[in-house]
């Protein structure tokens, strides 16, 4: 009775380990950006420039995108526990380079591979997901990891100040190997081998016509790439041309648009079992483009708040659906294989934000590209849904 006992305890303490695991995909995505914005200026300083400082942010992004494209294929030839251990242990090294290297360009590889890490993390991270958990709790648990990632965001960038103000700009480096280091920890003791996919199974699912069900919803996950960025890229700049620019401000309304995208994105998984994932996707992306067009129109800093509150708000949703829908449409066992595929195309997005926005700015200034960039993301993705589904319905039609 007592072997019983223990051995029930232990199996529940490993499915709790291994639901942290769980939601860990996209927090561990957004520390690797994260830790580097509040000390940017100080690595300028050593590097020589903005521009060098500034690449260390964006070459991860570009890690990411190549690390999805082939991390799916990966998973199947490795296994899930392999990928996942050997990937977080990748993670620490590379993340931890920072505290010892000088060289602009072996600190830009070691950021590259570091993309590349927590993508392949995250991609065996989602196969475990939609292993063990399907339709409604699959997605309260996709809902989570979104809610999660705003929370890790959120105290990394206040940690990394710290860090940075008490011990050098090297230090917050660091905190990407202990996170990784934990995290590697508690994979080992909880994630167990999934069954391996063959090369006939893979075959069968039709690469052709996985790419055709997918690529609506890559499409998808550029423009929400976009959207989500317009936050953290613009509203510095509107606060400051409204006479708000203290740093201050600027943490306070960056923080109001993580705490309501992690309150929708928990709220995703009710929210759709009540109106339906489509209906929740574009909700969100009525409100988040409404915010975004608010910063456009607002020179207070309650207006502001608001404007952020109500763009996190979308945020959570409408990332929650990319991922959601993007693993249910997949082929059988291939649905790591699509959330892999989204988070390369969810940080193309991220990488072109600025591209994306310089000709709406352009055209109508700072204010009214806002404004314009708002109307064309809400046309744009209730545009790409329409036409995801209609594929849907016409690939169900011909496999019948």
């Amino acid at each position: 009775m007592d072997r019983e006992h223990g051995e029930r305890e232990d199996s529940g303490l490993r499915s709790s380990l291994a639901l942290l695991v769980m939601l860990a995909p996209n927090a561990t995505l957004g520390i690797t950006l994260a830790v580097m914005p509040p000390i940017l200026p100080q690595l300028a300083s050593v590097l020589h420039g903005m521009q060098p400082a500034q690449l260390m942010t964006s070459i991860a992004a570009f890690g990411m995108i190549a690390g999805g494209l082939f991390s799916g294929r990966l998973l199947h030839y490795l296994g899930v526990r392999p990928l996942t251990l050997a990937s977080l242990l990748l993670f620490a090294v590379s993340g931890t380079s920072g505290f010892f290297l000088d060289d602009v360009f072996l600190l830009a590889a070691s950021r590259f591979v570091l993309g590349i890490a927590g993508v392949c993390f995250s991609t065996a991270a989602m196969a475990l997901t939609t292993a063990r958990y399907v339709g409604e709790a699959r997605s309260k648990v996709i809902g989570w990891q979104q809610a999660a990632s705003q929370i890790v965001n959120v105290a990394t960038v206040f940690l990394v100040g710290l860090l940075a103000q008490a011990l050098g700009w090297r230090s917050p480096f660091v905190l990407l190997g202990l996170y990784a280091s934990c995290l590697l920890l508690v994979s080992a003791l909880s994630v167990r081998p999934l069954p391996l996919l063959t090369e006939a199974q893979i075959s069968r699912s039709g690469a052709g016509n996985y790419l055709r069900i997918m690529l609506p919803m890559c499409a998808i996950a550029v423009l929400m790439g976009i959207l989500t960025l317009v936050p953290m890229t613009q509203l510095p700049f509107a606060l400051s041309d409204s006479g708000l620019g203290d740093v201050r401000h600027v943490s306070l309304v960056g923080g109001v648009n993580f705490a309501f995208a992690a309150i929708s994105a928990i709220g995703y998984g009710w929210l759709t079992h009540r109106i339906g994932k489509r209906s929740a996707f574009a909700l969100g992306l009525i409100i988040g483009t409404a915010g975004i067009a608010l910063m456009g129109q607002t020179a207070s800093l309650s207006g502001f708040c608001l404007s952020a509150g109500l763009a996190g708000l979308g945020t959570g949703l409408y990332n929650t659906f990319v991922f959601d829908v993007g693993v249910e449409i997949a082929p059988p066992g291939r649905q790591a294989d699509g959330a892999g595929l989204l988070f390369s195309f969810i940080f193309l997005g991220a990488a072109i934000n600025p591209l994306a926005v310089q000709p709406f700015q352009a055209a109508f200034g700072l204010h009214g590209g806002l404004i314009a960039l708002g109307i064309a993301g809400l046309m744009g993705g209730l545009g790409g849904v329409r036409i995801g589904r209609a594929r849907s319905v016409s690939s169900d039609t011909s496999a019948v």
